[in-house]
């Protein structure tokens, strides 16, 4: 309980990815079985991964984070060989 409320601080309330990660974690809070559901689990970590890598890219790029991660996106995918 403790992680997961050190992780809401941390969650941005008006960004959708965030409000996202917020409700996957708290639907992993419910014990519905003795086993962690596998597929659950690695969604949320999908989507944290997500979430992280775009602050990191806010991080290095400030307010031009988005543009510089769309023609970043947009270069590796002109930069893939085509198969014959």
């Amino acid at each position: 309980m403790l992680a997961y409320r050190r992780i809401l601080l941390r969650l941005n309330v008006t960004e959708g990815p965030h409000v996202e990660l917020a409700e996957k974690l708290k639907a992993l809070l419910m014990v519905e079985n003795a086993t962690a559901d596998s597929q659950r689990v690695d969604a949320v970590i999908a989507l944290a991964r997500q979430v992280l890598k775009h602050e990191w890219a806010v991080t290095k790029y400030g307010i031009f984070a988005k543009p510089i991660v769309w023609l970043k996106t947009s270069l590796k995918q002109t930069d893939r060989p085509s198969l014959p």
